[in-house]
C-alpha cells in the first residue's frame, strides 16, 4: 500500500509517520511538508492508494485547490487532517468525493484508527459532525426529492453506515448476509446519485434521513 503524508506540522508528522510505520511495515510512506510537493508527486506517481492532506496547507483557495487535487489524484482516497471542524468545510469536502477528514486534536490511537476503518474500504466521518445516530423507520418519510422512497432496509443500512461500520459489522447487526448488503449499498448509492459511502452519508444527512 503507497500512501501519501503531506503534513505541515512536522510535531504532527512524524508522530503520525512513526505510528503508521508500526502498525505496518509493508506500507510504502512517502512524506512531504508542502503542496508544491504534493502535486509533484502525484504528476511522477498516480498509484498513491491514500493521500493524507494537512487542510491547512490548502489556505484561502482551498476550495480551488482541492478541485485540482481531486481531478489530479482520481486513483487515491483522499483523507484531510485539520485542526479545524467546521460542519460546512466537513460537508463540502465529504461531498467533493473526499474518503475522511480527521481531526487533528484526536490522539495517535483514535487517528490511527480511522485511518484502518478507511483503509479496510469504511468512511470515517468525525462523531461531531453526525446530526444523530436515530434512524427514521418510517420509509415514507424518507422519500427523495425526485419521487423515490427508501426502504426501511436501507434507512437502517445508511443509520449504520453513517457510524462507520463495515459491510461484515453491518450484516452481524442485521442479521443478513454480507452480499444482502452490498445489494442495499449499491441500491443507495443508485437511489442517492452518488458514487461512494462518503458521499451517500453526506446525502442522507442532508434529506434528514439520519
Amino acid at each position: 500500500m503507497n500512501i501519501l503524508l503531506a503534513e505541515d506540522n512536522n510535531t504532527f508528522r512524524k508522530k503520525i509517520c512513526s505510528q503508521i510505520k508500526q502498525m505496518d511495515n509493508s506500507i510504502n510512506l512517502i512524506e512531504t511538508d508542502n503542496l508544491h510537493n504534493v502535486f509533484s508527486l502525484i504528476a511522477k506517481n498516480n498509484n498513491f492508494d491514500f493521500i493524507l492532506l494537512s487542510f491547512e496547507m490548502l489556505g484561502s483557495e482551498w476550495r480551488h485547490l482541492l478541485k485540482s487535487i481531486l481531478s489530479n489524484a482520481k486513483n487515491s482516497k483522499i483523507v484531510f487532517t485539520s485542526d479545524i471542524e467546521d460542519k460546512d468545510i466537513i460537508n463540502y469536502v465529504l461531498e467533493s468525493g473526499c474518503y475522511g477528514y480527521i481531526p487533528r486534536r484526536y490522539d495517535v490511537a483514535i487517528f490511527l484508527s480511522a485511518l484502518q476503518l478507511m483503509i479496510h474500504d469504511c468512511l470515517y466521518i468525525p462523531p461531531a459532525f453526525l446530526k444523530s445516530s436515530n434512524i427514521k423507520t418510517n420509509p415514507l418519510e424518507c422519500r427523495l426529492p425526485d419521487g423515490k422512497v427508501l426502504t426501511h432496509r436501507q434507512v437502517e443500512v445508511l443509520g449504520h453506515l453513517g457510524k462507520g461500520l463495515s459491510n461484515k459489522q453491518i450484516a452481524y447487526e442485521m442479521s443478513v448476509s454480507e452480499a444482502t448488503v452490498k445489494l442495499h449499498i449499491n441500491a443507495l448509492l443508485r437511489n442517492l446519485g452518488v458514487d461512494n459511502r462518503t458521499q451517500a452519508v453526506v446525502s442522507a444527512q442532508r434529506f434528514g434521513f439520519i
